[in-house]
């Protein structure tokens, strides 16, 4: 959703590039540092089926088909697909 608000105002405008990328970079180290103070519970995932994976520039591209979610014993979510993008994380 922001990533669309950022868009319309940068298309109108109303924001540089460069303002934009700083926007996205601080909402990025908010929403991670909220995630490891706030969050405890732990989800697992399983998959029937890896279709496809790549790794380049240390980023790692999953494309799982047929994915379980469980907290626990209970399982929340069943998808069709679901595509993982990883890299590692930059600490400051």
């Amino acid at each position: 959703m922001i990533l669309f608000i950022l868009l319309y105002y940068f298309q109108e405008g109303l924001l540089s590039p460069d303002l934009v990328h700083t926007i996205l970079q601080k909402f990025d180290k908010s929403i991670s540092e909220a995630l490891n103070k706030q969050v405890k519970a732990k989800v697992n995932f399983k998959a029937d089926k890896l279709l496809n994976y790549r790794h380049c520039d240390n980023v790692w591209t999953l494309l799982l088909k047929d994915v379980e979610f469980r907290e626990g014993n209970n399982v929340v979510e069943v998808v069709d697909t679901v595509k993982i993008v990883a890299c590692i994380s930059q600490t400051d």
